[in-house]
């Protein structure tokens, strides 16, 4: 009897062995043209909104999932469209698009990485399975990188990092898409940050104090200190140098006429968020920047008190020129939106209409709102389904999400139409 059991022990330990050593094929992304378009509309159709940069060269990546066939969940198609020519023209497999280097021969993608993934998340993958649920599923979930060589479908595995489940993070591209910055959910913010390199097809964890908030030229980061004091960090160098201090700021605010700054609070970064706290009283003001990208570089907008980008008042409106840097005011009293963004001239401002408090919850309507005088004009209305409609500008067009559909509108005939009608229109 003991032998059996012992036998029985040997035998489940050989069965667990197989199964945990058991690993799906190494399966890397690889890019394909495409011949024949695909035949919409989709079950589901999505852009990446809050990318930095979600069209270049006249093109966007977007995912699409096909309609279930016989109760079969539909397949998940990752796919490159011309928005030009109205059509797809090419299409990821087994990965999914970052971001390409300037004359787009290399693409870092996030991909398979079931070869990659640390022990103790495989074995703590491993019991939630086999105790079905039973032993809590992992903290955290591991996203893996690419880099795929568009000439001839060569990859690279670059190296992977960890996030909080449930959530995720945004490579952040340089002007010159040579270099990409990562603040991972479950990193040390404030205090190191990913850097993907496309001609040396590498990743690295950099340290660094300080909190990143957007590239300022090819190679330098635009940072904030403790004091909310703007600098610039190179990525080569691996050096910082200042840009301008939060006084200087105050200054020409004051110089304006302009008070209404946020005195008294200071950004400070928390896993996943960036939120603004109160802090002692002779602490200089937060200034809450934004980088809009205008087809060759990022603009580089300062405004007042933001509340994780939740805006509730009206504020200041700076933007940051490269020569000096100097200031120049575009609005005394602008009211900005969540996921809102400016033209590339400054002029106006795109934004999704709410249903309620900012953030939680959109209203489907597309507005343009003019900078000067805050005065609004509807590209789309309001279907009040709770959706936000997640509207970037392309040129004179809005690309925007709707009922699970992705549509396109012309701002100066508000004429709206799906990018893949039903097959026959």
């Amino acid at each position: 009897m003991k032998r059996i059991v012992i036998g029985l022990i040997v035998f489940f330990l050989l069965i667990l062995a197989l199964v945990f050593l058991a690993r799906p094929p190494d399966i890397s992304p690889r890019y394909v043209a495409v011949q024949t378009q695909p035949a919409g509309p989709f079950a589901r159709e999505e852009n990446n909104w809050l990318g930095p940069i979600p069209f270049r060269d006249g093109k966007m990546w977007m995912w699409a999932v096909t309609p279930k066939t016989n109760g079969v969940r539909g397949k998940v198609l990752q796919l490159m469209y011309d928005l030009d020519r109205q059509k797809v023209v090419g299409q990821l497999i087994n990965g999914g698009p970052i971001f390409a280097n300037q004359d787009q021969t290399r693409l870092l993608c996030e991909g398979d990485s079931s070869t990659h993934v640390p022990l103790k998340l495989r074995l703590v993958e491993l019991a939630f399975r086999l105790t079905r649920g039973k032993i809590p599923p992992p903290a955290n979930y591991v996203e893996g990188f690419w880099v795929l060589d568009l000439r001839d479908n060569s990859t690279k595995w670059i190296g992977s990092f960890s996030q909080f489940s449930g959530t995720g993070s945004i490579w952040h591209p340089a002007p010159g898409f040579r270099f990409g910055y990562n603040l991972p959910s479950a990193g040390n913010w404030g205090r190191e940050f990913y850097l993907c390199d496309l001609d040396k097809e590498s990743m690295q964890k950099i340290s660094f104090t300080g909190e990143l908030r957007g590239w300022w030229d090819d190679h330098a980061i635009v940072a904030t200190d403790s004091g909310n004091n703007f600098e610039l960090f190179d990525v080569i160098s691996r050096k910082a140098s200042p840009l301008f201090t939060a006084a200087d700021v105050t200054q020409f605010l004051a110089a304006q006429g302009i008070t209404n700054y946020p005195a008294n609070y200071s950004p400070v970064a928390s896993p996943g968020q960036l939120a603004y706290v109160p802090v002692k009283t002779n602490q200089p003001a937060g200034y809450f920047p934004i980088f809009n990208w205008n087809g060759s570089n990022y603009d580089f907008y300062l405004t007042g008190d933001r509340r994780n980008g939740l805006d509730t008042n009206a504020t200041f409106v700076l933007r940051v020129q490269h020569d000096g840097p100097r200031f120049t005011l575009l609005s005394r009293n602008f009211q900005l939106h969540w996921a809102g963004y400016f033209d590339d001239s400054g002029t106006h401002y795109l934004y999704s209409g709410e249903s309620g408090a900012p953030g939680s919850g959109g209203n489907g309507g597309v507005y343009l709102r003019a900078v000067s005088n805050n005065l609004d004009r509807v590209l789309v209305p309001p279907d009040n389904a709770g959706q936000y409609a997640l509207a970037r500008l392309y040129g004179n067009t809005v690309v925007y999400w709707r009922k699970e559909q992705l549509w396109r509108v012309d701002i100066n005939t508000t004429n709206s139409s799906k990018l893949f009608p039903p097959p026959g229109n």
